[in-house]
């Protein structure tokens, strides 16, 4: 259960980091007003309200999702307990990932569930694109995030995300 939490949250603050441009994920908007999805748009002044947050006991994990939220300018989350939208929002996922060429960072399925994060980047943001399906339950969430981010600041993060569970797993 801490790998999928802590998992999340580094996708949550990840996403969090990589938006700018709402434009840009059109199939999430497809979502709002939905009766069987949840979608939710946080923009620059929404995230930087949150500040700096301790997330993990590691305060180097700490640094660097703080550092990356500071570079986020648009979130958007979308969230479906529906069999059939969850089904819709699968699809909707990898004709997203294939028709704007997302490159897969990071992969992790577990006893927690699956948790998939890609990325994109432009001249001017990188974009996230979060999908995570928790095991046992049906339940999908998905997150874009855009902002300036570099792929080695996204590597670190990555790094630093692995390094946890390994550490975690090595406890239990």
């Amino acid at each position: 259960m801490k790998n999928w939490t802590l998992k999340s949250v580094v996708a949550a603050v990840v996403m969090m980091a990589c938006i700018n441009s709402s434009a840009q994920i059109t199939f999430f908007e497809k979502y709002h007003g939905s009766k069987t999805a949840i979608y939710v748009y946080l923009n620059k002044t929404m995230i930087q309200a949150v500040g700096t947050k301790n997330f993990s006991e590691d305060q180097e994990v700490n640094d660097v999702l703080n550092g990356i939220i500071q570079k986020v300018n648009t979130m958007q989350v979308l969230e479906s307990k529906d069999s059939l939208t969850i089904t819709q929002m699968n699809n909707d996922f990898a004709n997203e990932v294939k028709e704007k060429n997302y490159e897969l960072i990071m992969k992790s399925n577990d006893e927690d569930g699956k948790l998939t994060l890609y990325s994109r980047e432009t001249k001017k943001e990188t974009y996230l694109l979060i999908e995570g399906i928790k095991e046992k339950s049906t339940n999908i969430i998905g997150m874009v995030i855009d902002g300036k981010l570099s792929a080695k600041e996204l590597a670190r993060l990555v790094d630093l995300e692995d390094r946890k569970v390994e550490t975690l797993n090595i406890e239990h």
